[in-house]
């Protein structure tokens, strides 16, 4: 969110596409699920950086998948 902000978007998305990967990771890790408070933080960041980053979000989600 930083580099969204300091209009170096390109960085942004490269940080926010990996970011998502390993929350993803994290999340579906059935051997060692994290605890639920985690799951919450992870899902709040990546919902603040989504309403940051508006229209990135998509590009990003297309990059990853």
């Amino acid at each position: 969110m930083t580099e969204y902000r300091l209009d170096r978007k390109d960085d942004a998305t490269t940080s926010l596409a990996r970011a998502n990967q390993l929350a993803e990771q994290e999340l579906n890790d059935t051997d060692n699920p994290p605890a639920w408070n985690r799951k919450l933080t992870l899902h709040l960041l990546r919902k603040e950086a989504e309403t940051l980053f508006g229209d990135l979000t998509d590009a990003v989600k297309a990059s990853s998948g």
